[in-house]
């Protein structure tokens, strides 16, 4: 999870710095490609925290999975719920990634 969290400051603070620092912003506006590229890292930043709480709600799941079920079924039920988080993780690398690539054409443009 550290690894996922750290993604999203990253992203959060490129973001706000791109923000701040161009004179291309105004707020509110999404008219200029620069702008489009802006809101849809804002969207990636969000997904990201959607995916990054929702691990956590599951790593939370598991936990209680772990202190109620006997050990006779607690395999496939820590399976299923371990397959959730790989499939959440993935899609946090793959969302920074795109915010990466993003905010390389913000500051190229």
């Amino acid at each position: 999870m550290g690894f996922v969290w750290m993604s999203i400051w990253t992203t959060a603070i490129t973001g706000i710095l791109l923000m701040l620092f161009s004179p291309k912003f105004q707020f509110g506006s999404y008219q200029a490609p620069w702008e489009i590229l802006l809101l849809l890292k804002q969207i990636i930043f969000v997904a990201m925290v959607i995916a990054a709480i929702s691990s956590g709600k599951i790593v939370r799941k598991m936990e209680s999975i772990l202190a109620i079920t006997p050990a006779s079924s607690l395999e496939n039920q820590i399976s299923v719920q371990h397959d959730r988080i790989l499939v959440r993780r993935r899609l946090n690398i793959i969302f920074g990634l795109v915010a990466l690539l993003i905010s390389t054409r913000m500051v190229v443009s």
